[in-house]
């Protein structure tokens, strides 16, 4: 298996780790998620963060902040029902989010996956990157959805 391979199966752990947590803190919290503030919450490596929309919410945004030596930045949003994940450096995306982002995934999909590094068309780059996530659908319902960045860097933490 190539190195594209064992990368695939990297991510795909660190999607069903994702899974694993949160669902051990809905369930420490009483099954309640937590709702995330209106503004830009700031994303921790590898810490998964519960977004709640509530009927009628479009959107949610997010920031990464991305150090110097960053060779990868995944990002992963998975929900309930369908989600679309949009990635921005420097500043939200606003407006029509598939003109402003930088990078897009909108499939029919409650599972999203945005992966960048050197040689990708958008290269990771040192900085704040704004991740949006959005719900496609408000009118047919809220549901909860979780997003996750991670960074990987040159020296393998």
């Amino acid at each position: 298996m190539g190195a594209g391979g064992s990368r695939f199966h990297v991510l795909m752990a660190r999607v069903l780790y994702i899974l694993r947590v949160t669902s051990l803190v809905l369930l420490a919290l009483g099954g309640r998620a937590l709702a995330a503030p209106d503004g830009p919450v700031v994303l921790r490596d590898g810490v998964p963060v519960e977004v709640q929309m509530p009927d009628g919410r479009k959107s949610w945004t997010g920031r990464i902040d991305v150090p110097a030596d960053a060779t990868w930045l995944h990002v992963i949003a998975s929900g309930s029902r369908d989600v679309d994940l949009y990635l921005r450096h420097r500043r939200p995306v606003n407006g029509d989010p598939v003109k402003t982002a930088d990078v897009v995934a909108a499939g029919d999909s409650p599972h999203e996956i945005i992966a960048l590094n050197g040689s990708t068309d958008v290269r990771v780059r040192p900085g704040s990157w704004y991740v949006t996530v959005v719900n496609p659908a408000p009118k047919e319902g809220g549901g909860e959805r979780q997003v996750a960045a991670f960074v990987d860097r040159k020296d393998g933490r």
